[in-house]
This record gives structure tokens, C-alpha cells and sequence, in this order.
């Protein structure tokens, strides 16, 4: 669930022409949270903390996405 709004939020702020927007979400999600996670994690979990990487970055994404979206719903005329 969470990945499919990620998805759509990026594709969404690329298809409005707001490509600051949907840059930030692509690098927060693929490399900012992504990397961090997986140098941070395994420090705290071990092993486990590589698995939970990516859960916890689209976790995280889905949070930074749904605010993107309730902050430009009134800028774009949508909601």
C-alpha cells in the first residue's frame, strides 16, 4: 500500500510539472532513507536491520508523501 502512494505521489508531481517536488520524494525514498537505514539499522538489529530497511523507508516515505499531497491538494485543486 504504502509503495503504491509513494509511486503515485512522485508520478503525480512530475505529471503537474512540480519536478522540485517529485525529485525530492525519488531521492528521499531511493537514496536519503534507503541508505540510511541500511547503514543505520544493522548497527541497532544486526542482519534483521537489512531486511527492515526498506520497510522502514517506504514507511516513512508514506508519511512524507500524504503530507505532500494534503500540503499542494488546495495549490492543484484536487480533494
Amino acid at each position: 500500500m504504502s509503495c503504491g502512494l509513494n509511486n503515485f505521489a512522485s508520478a503525480m508531481f512530475t505529471a503537474l510539472s512540480n519536478g522540485r517536488v517529485s525529485a525530492v520524494l525519488s531521492f528521499l525514498r531511493t537514496f536519503g532513507l534507503l541508505a540510511g537505514g541500511i547503514l543505520l539499522l544493522p548497527s541497532i538489529w544486526g542482519i534483521t536491520g537489512v531486511w527492515l530497511a526498506v520497510p522502514a523507508a517506504e514507511g516513512i516515505m508514506f508519511a512524507v508523501s500524504a503530507a505532500c499531497l494534503i500540503y499542494y491538494r488546495n495549490w492543484y485543486s484536487y480533494g
